[in-house]
């Protein structure tokens, strides 16, 4: 059912509910016992990067007939760009709507002396790469937007003073900026198997159908709502209901699962870096060692931030699996990037993450 999604799963869609739904059901058959949690966050991406376009495009013409009312509607771009960074938690011009978290559990045999903590997402953001950070409501495209909005703001505002009017010239390249964002929205997008998170969702459900019989691990398999674009409402929502201690809390979290090679995520460097937990690390390539089909290897990650990222910023012990081929995103052999789902790669995933709880539970 995943598989036959042509588009993004917007927080608060149908779509995003649909694919909560088959998690649901696909841990229920896994054996685990299933609960959705509920809870409100924005609707997909807003209006404010149209917003930021339109408005931005009046300032720059209105500038050649009333260049003080144009400055103050780039203004008003800069003041909306400031507002956003300073109230993460109300996006502006976003309606507001329901997403869920799917929270499966499995009780260990006796008094748990590890709870694990198997972490995906549900929700499907537009764009790849770079692009999709720099759409997305919060992070890097946030204060990438306030950086465009303020270059707008100041060349007009030094074009009136200089009398040069060469500066409005600059001053359409933070527009042009606003433009590519919005087109980026607008355009159709056709996810490939590792964007709509296919393969994370199906190695987590593996795992968790294998991973029985635990006498000591206290099992979670956890598929976060509204967490793709960038607002990370999903795991926060996750974590204010269930506050696990972190001493004997471990988080594995999966990602992006495409054709290419099993890497485990030593830490990520992007701003500042984040080290993943070396007892995981160790135990994992333990793991990896005594199992030759797994074949998975160590990696920095540098194209973050991850789904584990806030994790490790709140010193909880966390650490990722995700796939990586040559260059970005391998093309799919038929032509129909949703056929690029290695279903190897999954089972690698799976058999990773099984030794990894059974050697916790030993």
């Amino acid at each position: 059912m995943l598989l036959q999604q042509r588009k993004p799963r917007l927080p608060t869609s149908l779509a995003e509910a649909q694919a909560a739904a088959h998690v649901d059901a696909e841990l229920r058959r896994a054996g685990m016992s299933v609960s959705v949690d509920t809870f409100r966050t924005a609707s997909g991406y807003g209006a404010l990067i149209p917003m930021l376009w339109i408005v931005g495009l009046l300032a720059l013409l209105s500038w050649f007939v009333a260049p003080w009312f144009g400055i103050a509607l780039a203004a008003w771009c800069l003041l909306t760009s400031i507002c956003t960074l300073a109230m993460p938690k109300r996006p502006l011009f976003a309606r507001q709507g329901d997403s869920q978290n799917v929270v499966a559990t499995r009780p260990a045999e006796k008094e748990p002396h590890w709870r694990v903590v198997l972490l995906t997402r549900v929700d499907v953001a537009k764009g790849r790469g770079t692009w999709q950070r720099l759409i997305a409501p919060r992070g890097l495209g946030a204060w990438v937007r306030l950086l465009a909005s303020a270059l707008l703001t100041g060349l007009l505002v030094w074009a009136h003073l200089s009398g040069q009017a060469i500066y409005t010239l600059l001053a359409s390249l933070p527009l042009l900026y606003f433009t590519a964002l919005t087109a980026i929205l607008y355009l159709p997008f056709r996810p490939s198997a590792s964007s709509v998170g296919t393969g994370a969702l199906a190695a987590q459900i593996a795992a968790a159908e294998q991973a029985a019989n635990l006498h000591a691990i206290e099992l979670w398999a956890v598929a976060l709502g509204a967490t793709a674009q960038g607002q990370r409402d999903g795991l926060r929502n996750f974590l204010e209901r269930y506050p696990f201690p972190r001493g004997d809390t471990l988080f594995i979290g999966i990602d992006q699962l495409d054709v290419g090679k099993l890497s485990i995520i030593t830490r990520e460097q992007i701003v500042r870096v984040q080290y993943a937990d070396p007892y995981l690390l160790k135990l994992l390539a333990e793991v990896d060692a005594s199992d030759p089909s797994i074949d998975a290897e160590p990696r920095v990650m540098r194209d973050g931030p991850s789904l584990i990222a806030p994790l490790l910023r709140q010193g909880y012990r966390a650490v990722l699996l995700r796939s990586y081929g040559q260059g970005s995103i391998a093309p799919a052999q038929s032509g129909d990037p949703l056929d690029a789902l290695d279903e190897r790669l999954i089972a690698q995933a799976a058999r990773l993450i099984v030794g990894l709880v059974h050697k916790l539970d030993s």
